[in-house]
């Protein structure tokens, strides 16, 4: 039987067609650092791998696990959860920097890469414009020390720190500034330049008073120790800087003046300090006084071991008396032979006799 050289042929070339398109079947092309279009449909793919970069400091299981994927994950790319674990490593606080990228692609597999930068430690600090007493303080208070990471806002909570601590010294005027200058000897670390200009101490020019009658201006401002008005001669003697915190010390001390001379629902209704000029500033208070009150009457409850009698002359508050809340504490909680510790309940105050009993004081508003 003769054979068709024509049918031999065709044999061969369906053959050939056969083999190639089993290979083709088969071959997944791989594509290296993937170009990654924001626009239309993202694609879902398995994660194959994660690769860590710039974080030599760290166990890679540990950033994998901060950042909420993990090999064998369906993810859209690009898409929402690669953007939130981008997030979370952020959160961290420990990189500067944070980038995810697809190193390459096979099919339905991704392989993903963390491009992360360490955040800078602290090379040296160094301090300009600041005394070395001061300097210790400083150091104290900062808790910066070689070797520890450094953030913005690390930097920020320092600022504030230094400005505080110079306003309570009578500079509040001083800037501060904290500059990262990167240390050219060793990677990744910076000088923490502390740079202080603590200009001119700031002094009190006037204290304004308002809503006062009971008390004069002179003696409402005699009242506060700290604060006072430069220029004045009752003031020789006495602090012209202004320091916040002691500012507001002596606006306890106008409140207790009143309290002491019965005054007891005296409030500052508001207060401000406005700059007057660069060294100095005006204070403006403005007080409610309230209502004078007067002790009605003193009951001793459960005496049963001491007579009324010796208990009023204990205590030293008489019926009748101005409503001292001065005294009141002296006689009650701070002198050595203090008769009781009291505390206010609907109205009335309560005594607690160390060990005796209770006394129940009430105040009207007019002498009785």
């Amino acid at each position: 039987m003769r054979t068709n050289p024509s049918h031999i042929i065709t044999l061969l070339i369906a053959i050939l067609c056969c083999s190639f398109s089993s290979e083709a079947q088969l071959r997944v092309d791989t594509i290296p650092n993937p170009t990654m279009l924001f626009s239309g449909l993202p694609k879902t793919y398995e994660i194959a791998g994660i690769r860590i970069v710039g974080a030599d400091n760290y166990e890679e299981k540990n950033i994998i696990g901060y950042s909420g994927l993990k090999v064998g994950d369906y993810v859209p790319i690009p898409g929402n959860d690669i953007t939130d674990a981008a997030k979370r490593l952020w959160k961290q606080g420990l990189f500067s920097s944070v980038k995810i990228t697809v190193d390459k692609v096979a099919g339905n597999k991704a392989w993903l890469c963390f491009n992360l930068r360490q955040q800078p430690r602290i090379a040296s600090i160094r301090y300009n414009g600041v005394k070395k007493g001061e300097q210790k303080d400083l150091d104290e208070a900062l808790q910066l020390h070689r070797g520890n990471q450094i953030t913005q806002n690390i930097v920020n909570r320092a600022e504030q720190i230094i400005k505080k601590y110079y306003s309570n010294k009578g500079f509040g005027n001083a800037q501060v500034k904290i500059n990262l200058v990167e240390d050219l000897s060793a990677p990744n670390e910076v000088i923490v330049d502390i740079n202080v200009r603590k200009h001119d101490k700031v002094k009190v020019h006037k204290i304004y008073i308002d809503g006062n009658e009971v008390l004069s201006d002179n003696q409402v401002q005699r009242a506060m120790k700290k604060t006072n008005e430069k220029g004045k001669l009752l003031n020789l003697f006495r602090q012209k800087k202004f320091v916040e915190s002691d500012y507001e010390d002596d606006l306890n001390r106008i409140i207790e003046k009143y309290n002491e001379k019965g005054y007891r629902d005296a409030t500052i209704l508001s207060d401000s300090v406005v700059p007057y000029d660069e060294k100095t500033v005006d204070v403006y208070i403005s007080l409610d006084e309230g209502k004078k009150y007067y002790i009605n009457d003193v009951t001793w409850v459960g005496n049963t071991v001491y007579p009324t009698t010796f208990l009023n002359n204990v205590l030293g508050i008489e019926k009748g008396d101005v409503y001292n809340q001065k005294l009141l504490n002296k006689r009650t909680s701070d002198d050595d032979d203090a008769v009781a510790n009291f505390y206010m309940d609907n109205g009335y105050l309560f005594f607690q006799l160390v060990p005796l009993s209770l006394i129940h004081i009430s105040e009207p508003t007019r002498p009785y």
